[in-house]
């Protein structure tokens, strides 16, 4: 058994290495050359369908969560950018009100220009060259830009350079003199109103006698 087993150092049996030949080699016949080509070609056709089977598997996964965007985009079309596609050094040189904190960022960045169609699922992108970055994308981090939909943000990337961006912006129109104040009506007076004495009835006869002078007496 030992002397039948092929050793490490040499790859060969110990009766190739004393006598030159195989104690029980094979046969080569045309029988036996066919019977392991059909074997060989059943492996491969095995190996195939695994590979098929296992990529099935993983594209009916990753259509789960999102993949499954396969809009199409023509050269010139203008798209959006999800920030995933986008890392964070892009973000060093980041145009003029645009957030520095990443969960106050827009989920979508753009609009950019769409340069070339690589593929029907990978586009190349007008970006800013400060950003560095390869700008073809997968289509599943773009979506259509739709202006009358879309409302602008400070936070969104235009497609021309940052130190640009400022430039491009509109400015903040001049302070105004305030108008002039409009008269208010007066309120109404809350004081009472003045007292009028009431007119004084006529003494009784009893108190004018009261009030009448002493007569005086001459002697």
């Amino acid at each position: 058994m030992l002397e039948g087993s092929i050793s490490s150092g040499g790859g060969v049996t110990s009766w190739l290495r004393s006598a030159g030949v195989l104690s029980n080699a094979p046969s080569r016949t045309l029988e036996t050359i066919q019977s392991f080509l059909s074997r060989r070609v059943s492996v491969m056709k095995q190996i195939h369908d695994s590979i098929a089977a296992a990529q099935h598997r993983q594209s009916t996964q990753a259509n789960k969560h999102g993949r499954s965007n396969l809009a199409s985009f023509a050269v010139g079309e203008q798209v959006l950018l999800h920030k995933s596609a986008v890392p964070a050094h892009a973000f060093r040189a980041r145009a003029v009100g645009m957030s520095s904190d990443v969960k106050l960022r827009s989920a979508w960045h753009g609009p950019f220009t769409v340069l070339r169609v690589v593929s029907p699922t990978n586009y190349k992108l007008d970006l800013p060259t400060s950003w560095q970055i390869h700008p073809t994308f997968y289509v599943g981090k773009l979506k259509r830009y739709l202006p009358l939909l879309s409302t602008p943000t400070t936070d969104e990337v235009t497609a021309t350079d940052p130190s640009d961006h400022a430039a491009a912006l509109p400015l903040p129109p001049p302070p105004s003199s305030p108008p002039p104040p409009t008269p208010q009506p007066s309120p109404p007076s809350t004081s009472a109103p003045p007292l009028v004495a009431a007119p004084q009835s006529p003494a009784p006869d009893n108190l004018r006698l009261l009030a009448a002078p002493p007569l005086s007496i001459d002697h």
